[in-house]
C-alpha cells in the first residue's frame, strides 16, 4: 500500500507530506528490534522500505530533503526521536547505513556532500572499532561500503579537501589492525577508492603511503600485514603511475615482507604486489 502510494504521488504532495513520511520511515527503521519475524524476512521488508524511501526522495528537492536527512543522522548517531527505547545504538546505525548505502547507489555524486553531516560521527565510529569499543561485523561492513561509495562517486572533489582527507584517512587505514578476514576485501576497496580519488594530490599520496607502510612492519600481525599488502596492491593496480614516485619508500618494506615468517604474507607479496608493481614499471 505504501509502495503504491509513493509511486503515485506527485512532487508537490511528496514535498508537503515529507515530514510525515520521514517520521514513518524512522518507525520502520525501528521495526527490526520489535519484530518477531526471522532475520531474512525482516531484511526483505527492510529492502522494500529502502526502495520506497528512495522513490520518495527522488520526488523531493535538495532544500526539502537535507533537513530531514539531518534528523535521520541525529536519530541514528545520537538516538534523538527514538520511539523504541529498547533499540540499541548498533541496531540504529545498521538501519541507517543500510538506507544510506542504497541512497548513495541511486543518487551517487548528487549526495556526496551529505557526508558532511556524518563525517565527524563516522571518524569517531572508526576509532571505536580500532579501540574495540564497538564490535559488530555487519555494522563494520556497512560502514566501509558507505565510505567506498562516497569516495567512488565523488565528482566535486569533496574528498580532495585536505581537512576531510586527513580526518578520514588515518582512522580508515587503522582498521587494518582489527579487520576480520571475512570483511577484509571491503576495507581494501575503501582504502583504494579514497586513494584513487586523491591520486592527483601528491601530499595525500605521501600520507597514505606512510600510513600503509606502518601496517606492514615486522611488529604487525600477519593478518594486518596481509590486508595492508592487498590494499597497496589494489592501489598500484588502480593508480600505479602516480604512485611510482613513492616506490623507493616501499621497496625496503617489500624486501622485508619477502622474507616474512608467515608463508601467506610472503606469497601475497611475491605473487601479488611485486607483479603488480613490475607491471606498472
Amino acid at each position: 500500500c505504501l509502495e503504491n502510494t509513493v509511486d503515485a504521488i506527485d512532487k508537490k504532495i511528496a514535498t508537503s507530506q515529507s515530514p510525515i513520511f520521514f517520521k514513518l520511515l524512522l518507525k520502520l527503521f525501528e521495526y527490526r528490534s520489535v519484530s518477531e519475524f526471522d532475520n531474512n524476512t525482516i531484511s526483505r521488508i527492510e529492502a522494500t522500505v529502502h526502495q520506497t524511501a528512495n522513490t520518495y526522495v527522488l520526488k523531493m528537492n535538495d532544500k526539502v530533503f537535507r533537513p530531514l536527512f539531518v534528523i535521520m543522522v541525529k536519530w541514528a548517531f545520537e538516538g534523538e526521536n527514538v520511539t523504541n527505547k529498547k533499540m540499541t545504538e548498533t541496531e540504529r546505525l545498521i538501519a541507517f547505513f543500510k538506507f544510506f548505502n542504497k541512497l548513495q547507489e541511486n543518487l551517487r555524486g548528487i549526495i556526496t556532500s551529505y557526508f558532511t553531516y556524518l563525517l565527524e560521527y563516522t571518524t569517531k565510529l572508526l576509532v571505536r572499532f580500532v579501540n574495540k569499543d564497538i564490535e559488530d561485523i555487519t555494522l563494520h561492513r556497512l560502514l566501509l561500503i558507505s565510505l567506498t561509495s562516497s569516495f567512488k562517486y565523488d565528482k566535486d572533489e569533496y574528498w580532495k579537501s585536505t581537512s576531510r582527507f586527513k580526518l578520514i584517512c588515518e582512522p580508515l587505514v587503522n582498521q587494518l589492525s582489527v579487520i576480520e578476514n571475512s570483511i577484509g576485501k571491503f576495507l581494501v576497496k575503501a582504502i583504494s577508492s579514497l586513494t584513487a580519488n586523491n591520486s592527483g594530490v601528491e601530499e595525500h599520496n605521501q600520507i597514505m603511503n606512510k600510513l600503509l607502510i606502518t601496517h606492514m612492519k615486522a611488529t604487525c600481525s600477519s593478518r594486518e600485514k596481509l590486508w595492508a599488502v592487498r590494499s597497496v596492491k589494489l592501489i598500484y593496480s588502480k593508480v600505479g603511475e602516480s604512485w611510482l614516485i613513492l616506490l623507493p619508500q616501499l621497496v625496503p618494506t617489500i624486501a622485508e615482507l619477502l622474507e616474512d615468517d608467515d608463508e601467506e604474507v610472503e606469497y601475497e607479496v611475491r605473487t601479488g604486489l611485486v607483479r603488480v608493481v613490475e607491471n606498472v614499471l
